[in-house]
C-alpha cells in the first residue's frame, strides 16, 4: 500500500463549485433546461405506450 499515491484534499476547498465558466448558463436556467429535458421525455415516453398499448 505505500506504493500508492494518497488523495489530498483541495487547496482551495469550494473554489471549483463556486467558479463560473464564461458562456455557462447561471443555476435556474440550468435548472429550466432540466426540466425541459424531463418534460420531453416523459410526454415522448407516454405517447410510446398509449400507442403501443391500445
Amino acid at each position: 500500500m505505500a506504493d500508492l499515491p494518497r488523495r489530498r484534499p483541495p487547496l482551495e476547498p469550494g473554489r471549483h463549485s463556486l467558479h463560473r465558466e464564461t458562456g455557462g448558463l447561471d443555476a435556474w436556467s440550468g435548472f429550466g433546461v432540466f426540466c425541459l429535458y424531463a418534460a420531453t421525455a416523459l410526454t415522448i415516453g407516454f405517447l410510446l405506450i398509449t400507442r403501443r398499448d391500445a
